[in-house]
């Protein structure tokens, strides 16, 4: 039964000007039918005697948890969340479908580069403009996806050995387009070394020969990078696994290049010692360089010098 909200006049006329004001605002009883609406007894509500003292039945409750919520966490940013980093990688996918749709058989051509000992002989087997072209994107995408790398590798491995510390995710295009140059860099001095090995040691043909194996080589080892490289910057739980599957491919591509190299240079005992030097001056030495250079391109040292 409904809870009157009415006063009779009899108890209006006993209330003071102050109270009597509230029976627009809030309902009342008097106290000595309160108890019956307490116990149930509400029929007995709806003829009231006059009282002075009342109580209000309108009592705050207390509001539930749900009202209140749960304070949220910060979301967890990586460079997979960036924009200049996501722009990248759209513009370099969007110039990879056009150019390779254009060269069905430059894998096959790569392929046969990297591994066989044969120079192209006649006007079928030159290279088009189509093809050069794929192959200058397939270079961009090694450099890009050994810079991705590198960012995955100095984000995870670096903090867990203690080296330094994670670079800021705020700055991850900054951090991902210096380690791309770097990249680019070490991928444009090999080329002016290996000519220059080839010009010095070789004779024309194999000097060719060497150019066309590293530069397939380097180019369906850009091609296998992706997924590691975009796997490590989208899910950085998993970049270290990612790091030492793009390393084991790196170093697998690079041993296929070197035993090229060796069949091109090698002629006789005395020739093992040029080439254990040319294995610490141009296979070693750089990576090692290439290395320290990104983690001081990106991050602090954690560690004192000499320590």
């Amino acid at each position: 039964m409904p809870v009157p909200t009415y006063i009779t006049s009899a108890a209006t006329d006993t209330l003071p000007a102050d109270t009597a004001a509230l029976r627009a605002s809030e309902a009342y009883i008097p106290s000595s039918r309160a108890e019956a609406w307490l116990y149930g007894d509400g029929e007995h509500l709806d003829t009231l005697a006059p009282a002075i003292t009342l109580i209000s039945i309108a009592e705050p409750a207390e509001m539930p948890d749900w009202h209140q919520g749960i304070e949220g966490s910060p979301r967890p940013v990586n460079a997979g969340d960036n924009s200049g980093v996501l722009a990248l990688l759209t513009a370099m996918f969007l110039a990879m479908m056009l150019s390779y749709r254009k060269c069905r058989r430059l894998f096959y051509v790569l392929w046969q580069e990297m591994l066989g000992m044969r120079s192209r002989e006649n006007a079928f087997d030159e290279s088009t403009g189509n093809e050069r072209w794929a192959i200058a994107l397939m270079s961009v995408q090694w450099c890009v996806c050994i810079g991705l790398l590198l960012y995955s590798a100095i984000s995870s491995i670096g903090p867990e050995t203690g080296l330094c510390v994670p670079p800021r995710p705020e700055n991850a295009f900054a951090d991902t387009g210096r380690l791309i140059c770097l990249a680019a860099t070490y991928f444009l001095t090999q080329m002016a070394a290996y000519w220059l090995l080839g010009y010095t040691f070789a004779t024309q043909a194999g000097s060719r020969l060497l150019m066309q194996g590293f530069t397939s080589s380097q180019c369906l080892l850009g091609f296998a990078l992706i997924v590691p490289a975009l796997v490590g910057i989208f899910y950085p739980p998993t970049a270290k696994a990612m790091v030492i599957t793009g390393a084991a491919l790196y170093i697998l591509a690079r041993i296929v290049f070197i035993s090229k190299g060796f069949r091109i240079f090698y002629q006789n005992f005395g020739s093992l010692l040029y080439f254990i030097l040319y294995l610490c001056t141009l296979e070693i030495v750089p990576a090692l360089i290439v290395l320290e250079t990104a983690f001081s391109l990106c991050i602090t040292h954690t560690m004192e010098p000499g320590a």
